[in-house]
């Protein structure tokens, strides 16, 4: 028989402050949550599971990003504020500060005023924005439509083996054959869904994320040698956008979406 089992993260928000969101470029409420470690058995949890940390989720653009408790000062249990800023002064006064920052660096970059180093430093920033919604991806149960279609399948084969196995004490040879194969199918579909659940993040990359990834790396007009040695740099560093991500692809995405924002506006130029 086979048993599906293993460990989750489970997310439980606890309440509402302000930070910068690096995806938005810009300050943005957020629900702030409790992240648990839930053991599940066919993925049904058991348990409410262990505290493991806190994160942040962007309401606006669903980012999630790791948190410290110390970073903020309340932590509200709605979004009953008029305004985000008004959410920050209540949550996170800092963040006002941090982000006039983080603007007038990126600012400077684009006027060529910081070193390539400095340039590489907030490319790879941006990227690891992104792979940082590829690892929450990863540390949690998602089944899309091939997962779901696989598992319905490795059901309905499973349940017809084991009910011709309870109802037949014994078996003719045609009868045994048969079982034989859906017994083998089952083996077949179950490494078909360990494999659609493997890939997912990479399937979540290509649908959901580089879209966005690109229009947010943009406003930062990378060249293709700066966005193929982050990549590179992150792929040395085990993260999943680095291996999938195609810089190629990537740069092109950028130039299109410049194109798009400034369409009513003087061209920018993509150095390098």
């Amino acid at each position: 028989m086979l048993i599906i089992h293993g460990q989750y993260q489970r997310p439980r928000v606890l309440g509402y402050v302000a930070d910068y969101c690096a995806h938005c470029r810009d300050l943005k409420a957020f629900a702030y949550k409790e992240i648990r470690l839930v053991s599940h058995l066919y993925f049904i949890p058991l348990g409410r599971g262990k505290v493991q940390g806190q994160a942040i989720t962007c309401t606006t653009c669903g980012t999630m990003f790791e948190a410290e408790a110390s970073r903020y000062r309340n932590v509200l249990p709605s979004l009953m504020m008029a305004s985000v800023e008004e959410l920050a002064h209540a949550t996170n006064p800092q963040a006002l500060v941090e982000m006039a920052e983080r603007l007038e660096r990126e600012a400077r970059m684009l006027a060529g005023e910081l070193s390539a180093q400095d340039r590489m430093q907030i490319i790879v920033e941006q990227l690891l924005v992104g792979d940082l919604q590829v690892q929450a991806r990863k540390a949690q149960v998602h089944f899309d439509l091939r997962s779901i279609l696989i598992l319905l399948a490795l059901i309905v084969d499973g349940t017809a083996v084991l009910c011709v196995l309870l109802s037949n004490t014994t078996t003719s040879g045609f009868l045994s054959d048969v079982v034989t194969i859906a017994v083998v199918l089952v083996i077949i579909l179950f490494g078909a869904l360990v494999h659609s659940l493997a890939t997912d993040p990479a399937r979540f990359i290509r649908r959901k994320l580089r879209e966005p990834l690109a229009k947010s790396l943009a406003t930062l007009s990378p060249s293709l040698d700066e966005l193929t040695a982050a990549l590179l740099y992150l792929k040395q560093h085990k993260r999943t956008l680095g291996k999938e991500l195609d810089p190629r692809w990537l740069y092109n995405a950028t130039l299109a979406n410049q194109a798009s924002e400034n369409m009513m506006g003087p061209a920018k130029v993509n150095p390098g």
